[in-house]
């Protein structure tokens, strides 16, 4: 038998391992050509044998440094490896190639694709890489072992910006009650034991979660204005009786709108709004009570109380002496009631680059008493609102009455007993007061809790029990 008919032959052998798969006329190399341009009559693929034009063959690509050398053979082929099974695609490279190989572990999972040139060696590194194949030398045989799905596993993950407690429960619904999931809380590592692919599902989950948060400062100004100014100026305004500024007409609108909640037209980054509050406070009764700032993460509440605590007696307790004392002791116990402003801010960054804040307002302040107990009027506003980062939110329609009492008089004369009366003037004036609340969210890029590591995980398969 001739060299040409022997390697046919052996060829032939060889896809007898999977005759649905291949076709030996078709996908088998004839003889050995060296020069590229008879590359093409190596294999003859079944186009070709049609009367169509064979693609154009492709460069044979360098064999991966982790996969050791197992074919000598240089030589390139053609093979169609769609519809086989991994461990039919393996049998054939080693029968072709002389070389024995034996499988250990899952090669039961279909491929996907053709090799029309390619050498046998990078073949089989190609399939070692893209199917997670480890390949160890045992005297004349080489032993191809694939990881078992079913078969547990120890993965590390090392969490870069999120704390590794929070994610600890999720994982281990993710890994189900047999997986075993160990937090060490310091090197902010999760250590979890469990199947292939379900680790593999966490980690998924894990690269999702797992990322920079962003945050949001939120620079807020609380603005106490007279309504019964605001409506005089709008109406000496509108009547061109006073001249004001563009900017400054603006906000005093925005305080004039009888919605809960506005956003400042114009307000993205470049409106300037302490000037136009010192330019409105020369118009009306306006006074800036604070400019806190508050920092929240993405989707975080953030709260700010401005209050102050009035105590009052709650309960009084008496004590009578023992027999050989007959007094008695009497103990009052102090309670608290808050007065003042308690917001809660939640801002969540959406896609486009706009916020979303939810706003719970509750404004409370002391009417009088009852039994020197103070009585408190409280009011509640709850608001949500999308705005563009560096716009002004303004927050409104927290209206309080004040009675405030005027004494006016001739100095000296006024203060007088009895006769202080003809030289004094005393008046009540009854005033609306707004609280305003004026909100500007910035968005700020959070940095990671550790530094990027060099690998993110470290997977070390267990023996089956």
């Amino acid at each position: 038998m001739s060299r040409t008919h022997r390697r046919r032959f052996a060829a032939v052998s060889a896809l007898a391992f999977a005759p649905s798969c291949w076709s030996p006329v078709e996908h088998v190399p004839a003889r050995p050509v060296p020069t590229r341009a008879q590359h093409l009559d190596r294999v003859v693929p079944a186009a070709a044998s049609r009367g169509t034009p064979a693609p154009a063959a492709a460069p044979v690509k360098p064999v991966p440094a982790e996969v050791p050398e197992v074919f000598a053979d240089p030589k390139g082929y053609a093979l169609e490896l769609r519809g086989a099974s991994l461990a039919q695609a393996f049998e054939m490279l080693g029968t072709m190639g002389r070389v024995n190989l034996v499988l250990q572990g899952d090669f039961g999972e279909p491929v996907a694709g053709a090799m029309p040139e390619v050498t046998l060696q990078s073949a089989f590194a190609t399939l070692c890489r893209t199917h997670d194949c480890t390949v160890e030398r045992n005297g004349a045989v080489w032993v191809v072992e694939r990881a078992d799905p079913s078969r547990d596993q120890v993965r590390t993950f090392e969490l870069r910006n999120v704390p590794a407690q929070s994610l600890a429960a999720e994982l281990k619904a993710l890994l189900g009650d047999e997986a075993s999931v160990v937090v060490n809380p310091g090197s902010n590592v999760i250590w979890a034991s469990a199947p292939a692919e379900r680790l593999d599902r966490a980690a998924e989950y894990v690269a999702r979660v797992d990322r920079r948060e962003r945050q949001v400062l939120l620079e807020c100004v609380i603005v106490e204005i007279d309504e019964t100014d605001l409506v005089r100026l709008g109406t000496e305004v509108a009547a061109n009786d006073i001249s004001i500024d563009p900017t400054t007409w603006t906000l005093a609108s925005s305080f004039l709108s009888p919605s809960a909640a506005t956003v400042l037209t114009g307000s993205a980054d470049d409106f300037p709004l302490t000037a136009a509050l010192e330019a409105l406070e020369q118009h009306v009764h306006l006074q800036v009570l604070s400019r806190p700032l508050l920092l929240s993460l993405n989707n975080k509440e953030a709260k700010l109380k401005v209050v102050s605590q009035v105590p009052y007696i709650d309960a009084t307790t008496s004590t009578t002496g023992s027999s050989g004392n007959n007094g008695s002791v009497s103990v009052q116990e102090v309670a608290f009631k808050e007065i003042g402003l308690d917001m809660t801010v939640t801002p969540t960054i959406q896609e486009d680059g706009h916020i979303h804040l939810h706003l719970v307002k509750k404004l409370s302040e002391q009417t009088g008493t009852f039994l020197d107990i103070p009585v408190v009027d409280s009011r509640e506003l709850e608001d949500w609102c999308v705005v563009r980062e560096g716009e002004t939110l303004r927050i409104g329609d927290i209206l309080r009455d004040r009675l405030e009492h005027e004494v006016r008089g001739i100095p000296g004369l006024m203060d007088l007993p009895l006769l202080g009366r003809a030289f004094r003037f005393e008046d009540d004036d009854r005033k609306r007061v707004d609280l305003e609340i004026l909100i500007t969210p910035r968005i700020i890029e959070s940095s990671p809790l550790v530094p990027p590591a060099a690998e993110d995980s470290v997977v070390v398969e267990l023996p089956k029990s």
